[in-house]
C-alpha cells in the first residue's frame, strides 16, 4: 500500500474531519501518483519509546520548543518513556498507520484557481485575520516558498476509510 505524507497540523485536520483534499506536485505530472479508488495510508511523525509508539499529532499544544527537549522531558517523566525518539512520517511503516484514505477524485489544477470551499476542504478555517483561502496560501508559502501560484498540482479528494 502506498503512503501519503502529511505534516502534523494536517494530520490533526484529518482526525478532526476538516481535511478531505490535498494538493501535490509529482516529478511526472502527466499522471497522478494516487489513482481514484486507491487506498493509501497516512504517513505522520511519531515517537518511539520503550513502551511503544505515540503520534506527534496527539500533542495538542507542543509545550517545548524542540522535539529533543520534549523527548528529554517525557523520558524523565517515567521509565516507560526511556529511549524516546522522534521518527519522521516518511519512515512510518504501514503497521503504525491509524488512518487510511480512499482517493475519490484526482484532477490537475493550478494553485491560483483554488476556491474558498477547496481551501476549507484542505482543512483551513476562517479566522479574525484571514479567510480559509488566505490561511491556506499563508501556510503553503511557508512550506513551499519557491513554488509559484501558477504551478500545476494534482488535487486529490479523499475519504477516511479507517
Amino acid at each position: 500500500m502506498k503512503k501519503i505524507l502529511f505534516k502534523t497540523e494536517m494530520v490533526r485536520a484529518i482526525l478532526e474531519g476538516r481535511k478531505t483534499q490535498t494538493r501535490r506536485i509529482h516529478k511526472d505530472m502527466s499522471k497522478p501518483r494516487y489513482n481514484v479508488g486507491e487506498i493509501v495510508y497516512v504517513g505522520e511523525s511519531y515517537f518511539l519509546c520503550d513502551s511503544g509508539h505515540r503520534y506527534a499529532a496527539d500533542l495538542k499544544t507542543p509545550c517545548w520548543p524542540t522535539c529533543d527537549e520534549f523527548c528529554d522531558r517525557l523520558a524523565g517523566y517515567c521509565d516507560a518513556h526511556r529511549n524516546l525518539k522522534k521518527i519522521a512520517g516518511m519512515f512510518m511503516p504501514e503497521k503504525y498507520a491509524r488512518r487510511k484514505l480512499k482517493i475519490i477524485k484526482a484532477q490537475k489544477q493550478k494553485l491560483f484557481k483554488m476556491s474558498e470551499k477547496e481551501a476549507a476542504a484542505e482543512g483551513f478555517i476562517d479566522d479574525k485575520n484571514y479567510s480559509a483561502l488566505g490561511n491556506f496560501y499563508k501556510y503553503f508559502k511557508n512550506i513551499n516558498p519557491k513554488i509559484s501560484w501558477g504551478t500545476e498540482f494534482w488535487a486529490y479528494t479523499f475519504e477516511v476509510v479507517k
